[in-house]
């Protein structure tokens, strides 16, 4: 992304560099979604929602990526 550009998916607000996306449907959550944004979440500094304090990521949240059948994604 460059500089300002989607920042849609925040409601305006900045993004970082590379946004994350973690799908938080059930079958990632069976297989491990909900440990896999913790983890994220320690290693950015930064909660789903957020960006990082460097500002080169951007954590959110999906509702499905498509891909069930290699969760977690």
């Amino acid at each position: 992304l460059k500089n300002g550009e989607n920042s849609a998916i925040m409601g305006g607000k900045p993004v970082g560099e590379n946004v994350i996306w973690v799908c938080r449907t059930l079958s990632c959550d069976l297989r491990g979604g909900k440990a896999l944004q913790e983890h994220l979440e320690e290693r950015l500094g930064c909660h789903a929602g957020q960006t990082s304090s460097d500002g080169k990521f951007t954590l959110l949240k999906a509702e499905c990526l498509a891909a069930c059948g290699q969760a977690p994604m």
